[in-house]
């Protein structure tokens, strides 16, 4: 229970440290605590993830595919738990970044449909409560990367799509900074948008 309470956010803290070495050794060690699926399924995301900050194209992809499988499996056998929904967005967009980089054919097109279900499972949260900041900040954060790749595939229809999303994002950080004025991470999120 220790490990499933604090090791994912442990692993992404080390991940955003880029101490890639120190994930490598936590990252097994997780894969065999038995854990729920939907949590397992997030460790298999954050493998994906380890492999590609290495530049392991091929190991990155097989653990984003199996993170996928696992948590698309718990969404139909969970499809209101909001633990389920919320690691699966999160993985969906992981393997989104993944596909972007890595750039082969065929990878820009699935990127941005996992962009667009991982903004659909942030929408059924925040419908679910509407009054989370945490939900709206999701949903927020699968806008502007939407937005992005929309803007970046350059299609004369994405522009105004684009530019829907980046300004709903927009909308939506001025009111989580307005909800709480004194809020470091409300503040960031409006620059970044």
């Amino acid at each position: 229970a220790q490990v499933q309470n604090i090791g994912l956010p442990l692993v992404e803290g080390i991940l955003d440290e880029g101490r890639v070495g120190a994930a490598g050794t936590l990252l097994p060690a997780m894969e065999h605590v038995n854990l729920p699926p939907f949590l397992k399924g997030m460790v298999l995301a954050q493998r994906g993830r380890f492999h590609q900050l290495r530049g392991q194209g091929p190991e990155a992809a097989l653990a984003f595919d199996l993170a996928l499988q696992t948590l698309k499996d718990e969404e139909r056998r969970r499809p209101d738990d909001p633990q389920v929904l919320r690691l699966s967005g999160l993985a969906l967009l992981l393997s989104a970044e993944f596909l972007v980089q890595r750039g082969q054919p065929g990878d820009a097109d699935l990127a941005l449909r996992h962009h667009q279900h991982a903004l659909d499972l942030s929408e059924r949260l925040l419908a679910a409560n509407p009054a989370s900041a945490q939900a709206l900040r999701d949903v927020s954060g699968c806008l502007k990367r939407l937005a992005h790749q929309l803007a970046t595939r350059g299609l004369p229809e994405d522009a105004d799509i684009a530019h829907g999303h980046f300004q709903r994002a927009w909308q939506i950080s001025e009111r989580l900074l307005a909800a709480n004025p004194s809020s470091v991470l409300a503040l960031r999120d409006v620059a970044d948008s």
